[in-house]
Formats: C-alpha cells, sequence, structure tokens
C-alpha cells in the first residue's frame, strides 16, 4: 500500500470523539500527513467542495440530526474517487450497511475510534480511491489520445444542454472527421495512424479553452462542446482555427503526412434541444461538408452571420431544424 505523503481530510458534521481521534492522528504524524478542515453540516460541505477538494471525508452518521445512506449518497455524487468514511454506533448496524451499499469505504464504530483506527482506516480508503481514479481514467479516457472517449462526451454533453437550458446561453457542438483518414492507414500502417490521430489531438486540444470539452468519439472522429460562447459568429471562428491548426503536415517518423478535416456545428436550441438531437445535427453538417471536398466547416441550420455563407443568418428559428446544412465556402478556412 502507497501511504499518502499528505492526505486532505474533511471532517462533515463530527462529534467530540472523531475530532479528538482526528486531532490526534494529526499531531502525532509527520508534519503535513493529514490536514484536516471540519465543517458542522453537510450543506456547508458541499459549498465547500467549490473551492477544497478533500482526499478523505469523513461523515459522522451517529448524530441525532443525521439522514444516514442519503448523505453518503450525496457526498459521492460529488466525490466519485475520493475516500469516504463513515462513523456510525457499533448499534446501528443498519445504517453501516447502507452506507457501504451507497458509497461509503468503510464504516467505522464511534466507540472504539481512535487515532490509530481512523488513520488506518483512511489510509486504506486513500489507496481505494486511488484505484477507482485509475479504473475511471480508463473508462473515460480514449486510450490511444488521451481526449475523453464517447461515454464521457455524451455524459458532458447532457449536463450542458441542461446547463443551457436554464442559462440560456449560447451552447455549440463542434463534430470533427479527418478527410482520407483510412488511406492514411492503409498506405502507411496503423500504427502510424494511431501516431496521426495523437499529434491531432494535440493541435486540436490547443486550440480551445481550458473549460471546453474535446473528445474522440469514433475511429477518426473528434467532438468539441463549446459552452458559454459570445454568439454563434465565435463558434464558428473556433471551428476555423480548428481547421487552420491541421495545415501543416504533421511528422511521422520520417515521412510528413498531410490531414484535413470536415466540421460540422449544431447550435442549441435551434438544432437540437436534447444531446441527442445536437449530435444528429453536427454529424450530418459533417458529412455535408465532407461531400462537397472536406476541408471546411459547416452549419446545420446556417443561423451564422450573412458574410459566411449567402443563406446563413436568413432562416427563422422556427424552421431552421428542418433546414439543409449550410456549408462555409474554403476561402473561410483562412
Amino acid at each position: 500500500m502507497n501511504e499518502p505523503e499528505s492526505c486532505r481530510v474533511l471532517l462533515v458534521a463530527a462529534g467530540a470523539s472523531i475530532e479528538v481521534a482526528c486531532a490526534r492522528l494529526a499531531a502525532g504524524s509527520a508534519p503535513g500527513r493529514y490536514a484536516v478542515t471540519a465543517v458542522a453540516s453537510l450543506a456547508l460541505g458541499i459549498e465547500s467542495l467549490r473551492q477544497y477538494r478533500p482526499d478523505c471525508v469523513v461523515l459522522d452518521l451517529g448524530r441525532p440530526d443525521a439522514a444516514q445512506a442519503p448523505e453518503v449518497r450525496r457526498l459521492r455524487e460529488y466525490l466519485p474517487c475520493a475516500a469516504l468514511l463513515a462513523v456510525a454506533p457499533v448499534a446501528d448496524r443498519a445504517a453501516a450497511v447502507a452506507a457501504i451499499r451507497d458509497g461509503a469505504d468503510d464504516c467505522l464504530e464511534a466507540e472504539t475510534l481512535d487515532a490509530a483506527r481512523l488513520g488506518r482506516a483512511i489510509d486504506i480508503a486513500f489507496e481505494r480511491s486511488a484505484g477507482r481514479s485509475r479504473l475511471m481514467t480508463l473508462a473515460l479516457r480514449d486510450l490511444v489520445t488521451g481526449l475523453a472517449n464517447r461515454t464521457q462526451f455524451h455524459d458532458a454533453l447532457e449536463r450542458a444542454v441542461a446547463r443551457a437550458n436554464r442559462s440560456g446561453q449560447v451552447l455549440a457542438l463542434l463534430y470533427l472527421d479527418l478527410d482520407h483518414f483510412n488511406a492514411i492507414n492503409n498506405t502507411s500502417g496503423y500504427a502510424a495512424g494511431d501516431a496521426l490521430l495523437k499529434a491531432v489531438a494535440a493541435r486540436l486540444a490547443g486550440q480551445v479553452r481550458a473549460g471546453d470539452l474535446l473528445a474522440r468519439v469514433g475511429g477518426d472522429e473528434f467532438a468539441l462542446i463549446l459552452e458559454n460562447v459570445s454568439s454563434r459568429e465565435a463558434a464558428a471562428a473556433v471551428g476555423r482555427k480548428l481547421l487552420k491548426s491541421l495545415a501543416t503536415p504533421v511528422a511521422i517518423g520520417s515521412e510528413p503526412l498531410s490531414i484535413a478535416a470536415s466540421i460540422g456545428i449544431a447550435f442549441h436550441p435551434v438544432d437540437g434541444d436534447t444531446a441527442d438531437d445536437l449530435i444528429r445535427s453536427a454529424n450530418q453538417a459533417m458529412h455535408a461538408a465532407k461531400h462537397r471536398g472536406g476541408n471546411r466547416l459547416g452549419s446545420f441550420s446556417g443561423l451564422l452571420d450573412a458574410t459566411i455563407g449567402p443563406e446563413a443568418g436568413r432562416l427563422r428559428p422556427e424552421v431552421a431544424a428542418q433546414s439543409r446544412p449550410v456549408l462555409y465556402p474554403a476561402a473561410a478556412v483562412a
């Protein structure tokens, strides 16, 4: 077991005995090994998570106002990987079983809790959380490029749609497909194809904001979620930046490989008010761009500034989702 050099511990609504055990643990360990923060209630604990991400949470289920299992469940929703320990009276077996079922790593007996038992439980839970984090990374990351995979992308898009429904801010989805990628695989081999995908992912990632989610969603398909952009034109500008970033050939070994892409853009809610509808619209716009020769940008409903295309900006929102994709001219890429 790899013991943590430092561990940030959050005590939530902890009784006096738990606070004493934690204080003794911190005092008897190497300086900084356990950094303890205490909050008086679950609501305050959840609020503190906005700025403070603990490595381990210790939740007291023995106080009179404890809601027990629902509290464990709520904390686990906010902290899917962090170590989570519950403390309950030894007689309350039901609370202990429910806590484990709802996401706690362990449920300690309040009556026998001391610094040694607490320290051992924290270290074991910390190791379990590291394993969870590794498994989650494998489950939600594309193994070739390191970007988010399709599962993480779809979950993030659903959350982005929910936020856009509440805020009314611009949400854009960009779907990108590499042009003639299969030919590169066939002529240069799959190892070169994977190396090219890594290079493309790095170039695309260099053009987006830290809070934007870029994912690899298929063999040579990528998707980008743009939240809180200032306008549809601003989203189109990001698409042009992505295309321009691919203009320089990629050096794979001693061989420079030229690559280009076709991109489709869909906007919430005119092109779809659900994640699946937005994906469908962006995908259709991307295929339309590819059928026109590739290396260009397409908008599903054409609701952009009139300077980008002859029909753009003239469609009524109520019929936009039924319109044919509108393509940007190749000159718009530069």
